[in-house]
C-alpha cells in the first residue's frame, strides 16, 4: 500500500453521494452488457503476473469511475472469480508491485476502505 487517499477534493463528493460510481447509471437488463475491459498488450503477456491478475486488471479498468478509481473490495473479486480472498490479495499486490495500480486507504465518517487507483500503463 503506497499511502493515504490523495484526492481530498473527492472527500466531500463521496460523503454526499457514497455510491458516486453509479450516479445516474441504470443497470441494463443484461447486467454485463455495458462493461468493457482494457488490458494493454505488454500486460497481457507479462510472465511475472499470473493469468488471473492480468484478467483482474481488465476487470478493474471496467469498474473505474471518472477519477480512475475502482471502489470494489476483495470480497467482490473473490466472489466474481470464485477464488480465495488470499489469491485476490496476491494478485493485487503483484499488480501494485509492477506499477499497474496503486492502492490507497480511504476513511470517511462511516467506514474505512481501500481504493484501487489505475495507473494506465
Amino acid at each position: 500500500m503506497k499511502g493515504k487517499w490523495p484526492y481530498k477534493e473527492l472527500d466531500k463528493l463521496v460523503e454526499e453521494k457514497p455510491d458516486i460510481r453509479y450516479a445516474g447509471y441504470e443497470e441494463p437488463e443484461d447486467q454485463w452488457a455495458g462493461y468493457h475491459a482494457i488490458i494493454p498488450g505488454h500486460l497481457r503477456y507479462d510472465k511475472r503476473l499470473p493469468l488471473g491478475a492480468r484478467f483482474m486488471y481488465g476487470e478493474i479498468t471496467s469498474l473505474c469511475d471518472d477519477t480512475a478509481c475502482c471502489w470494489e473490495d476483495k470480497k467482490y473479486f473473490s466472489k466474481l472469480y470464485d477464488v480465495d480472498i488470499k489469491t485476490i490479495s496476491k494478485w493485487l499486490k503483484l499488480l501494485e508491485k509492477y506499477g499497474c495500480i496503486e492502492i490507497f486507504s480511504y476513511s470517511n465518517k462511516e467506514k474505512n476502505k481501500k481504493v484501487i487507483h489505475m495507473l494506465f500503463v
